[in-house]
């Protein structure tokens, strides 16, 4: 039974928060275990190891966290299932906290040390009440965000008529029916291989689509607030897409910033 795991091999790059593409490996059996669990939600913690300023160690360690939830999300699970933190160096496992890595006597010693407290974890927060997530068990803070799976047909703005798109439509509809006075921004991002034009008229297709079926089911039109940033804000930048080795690494990078938002406004 998978109550807590410690994911040692979630695989960075040396001060950022991109995950090198190894450590895809390393959390199919988190993601498989999802599937086959739909009423579970998780929480991603990351930690450093006890060096460095503490307010970049603590943004580098929840950037860690959210490059993870990113990738578990482009895997299919949606992301009112998960949270994800960042501890900096704040909770350092037994044996290596700044006093005991000062006793050390050799690098290799503080190395070994450094490499144990520098770890993401994986842990079960709770079950869902029904089969479906409902975004009610999740503060939904104002101007805070939820990343939904939606898949489209391919260029188009047309939603694919698959189960899952339908059942995260519901999933949106129950909520906002559940809470009438929230007003919500539907964001719709495309990666950034096509041109500036292309990508701003798809994505407002794509935005547009989702608002229109929203209203189809019951939700007032002018809760929403409708919205296509094409690749203007990526999760990953071009630079460093463009400095990947493989084409599976850019397919991925790419995949990451094809994504639906719901917005609390």
């Amino acid at each position: 039974m998978f109550t807590k795991g410690a994911i040692h091999l979630v695989r960075v790059e040396w001060g950022d928060h991109f995950m090198r593409p190894e450590s895809g490996d390393t959390l199919k059996p988190v993601i498989q275990f999802m599937k086959e669990n739909p009423s579970l939600k998780i929480e991603i913690d990351t930690h450093m190891e006890p060096c460095g300023n503490d307010k970049f160690c603590t943004n580098l360690s929840w950037g860690r966290s959210r490059t993870v939830a990113d990738y578990i999300i482009g895997q299919g699970i949606d992301s009112a299932r998960l949270v994800a933190k960042g501890w900096g160096w704040h909770r350092t496992l037994p044996g290596c906290s700044s006093a005991d890595i000062a006793k050390m006597k050799t690098n290799e010693e503080k190395i070994a040390a450094y490499q144990k407290d520098r770890r993401t974890e994986v842990q079960i927060i709770g079950p869902d009440s029904a089969n479906i997530f409902q975004w009610s068990d999740v503060k939904f803070m104002k101007y805070s965000l939820r990343r939904v799976q939606f898949t489209y047909e391919l260029a188009k703005g047309q939603l694919l008529p698959d189960s899952e798109n339908h059942m995260r439509l519901d999933t949106v509809v129950k909520f906002l029916k559940s809470h009438p006075y929230l007003a919500i921004g539907v964001y719709v991002h495309t990666d950034q291989q096509g041109s500036n034009k292309h990508d701003y008229i798809l994505s407002q297709e794509r935005a547009q689509t989702i608002t229109d079926t929203l209203v189809k089911m019951g939700i007032d039109p002018t809760r929403i607030t409708t919205k296509g940033w094409e690749g203007c804000k990526p999760l990953i930048s071009p630079k460093k897409i463009a400095a990947m080795k493989t084409q599976e690494e850019k397919e991925a990078a790419y995949a990451m910033d094809r994504r639906t938002e719901i917005v609390r406004l």
